[in-house]
């Protein structure tokens, strides 16, 4: 079962890794992108200056450092969008790992099926062997009531006849943990268990 646990580890490791880069590329495009956003803005102030003096060619110079940092930004953000919305993985891949786990989980069901199977016979044998030491306990509480103590377990009628009161024969009461394995036992799937195993 463990090694299983460890499968799933070894998987949920590789693709976080393969996440994770995926997202750093991505953060780095927007970094890039917001560095260009910086520089265009410091371009359009330097643009700013060189019109109120009057300077054409640093005008002209800070206006096209404008529009290509712009466009860089663009560019960037694109990237980073295109990367957000691309699958990580092809579909190839992606049906291997779905292999994988589902084959991992099927080898420990598989294993507690055995360790359930086991379980529930040993639930199974100690219901039998509870119920038959119950069912001779509430015989013999009987025997002592109606034979020893010559208790009949009922009432003279108004009519005169006698009438048998079952509800008043002694039981053993305490019967929670025999209700509890029958309720548990019940369970479809550990009476197939049992079945199969």
């Amino acid at each position: 079962m463990s090694a299983d646990i460890e499968t799933l580890a070894k998987i949920k490791e590789e693709i976080e890794e393969i996440v994770n880069s995926k997202e750093a590329e991505k953060d780095e495009n927007l970094k890039k992108a917001a560095a260009a956003k910086e520089r265009r803005e410091k371009a359009l102030n330097e643009a700013a200056e060189a019109h109120s003096v009057a300077d054409v060619k640093a005008y002209h110079k800070a206006k096209d450092e404008a529009r290509m940092n712009e466009d860089a930004a663009a560019m960037y953000e694109g990237i980073a969008r295109v990367i957000e919305e691309k699958a990580c993985i092809t579909k190839e891949q992606y049906e291997d790992y779905i292999a994988r786990v589902t084959n991992s989980l099927n080898a420990t069901v598989e294993e507690d099926s055995l360790i359930l199977a086991d379980l529930a016979k040993g639930l199974k044998e100690l219901k039998d062997n509870l119920s038959e030491e119950i069912a001779a306990g509430n015989k013999l509480l009987e025997f002592i009531q109606k034979k020893a103590y010559k208790d009949p377990c009922g009432i003279i009628a108004k009519n005169g006849e006698f009438v048998q009161q079952p509800f008043r024969i002694k039981r053993y009461k305490n019967t929670k943990i025999l209700e509890s394995l029958n309720f548990v036992l019940s369970e479809p799937y550990l009476e197939e268990v049992i079945k199969e195993n």
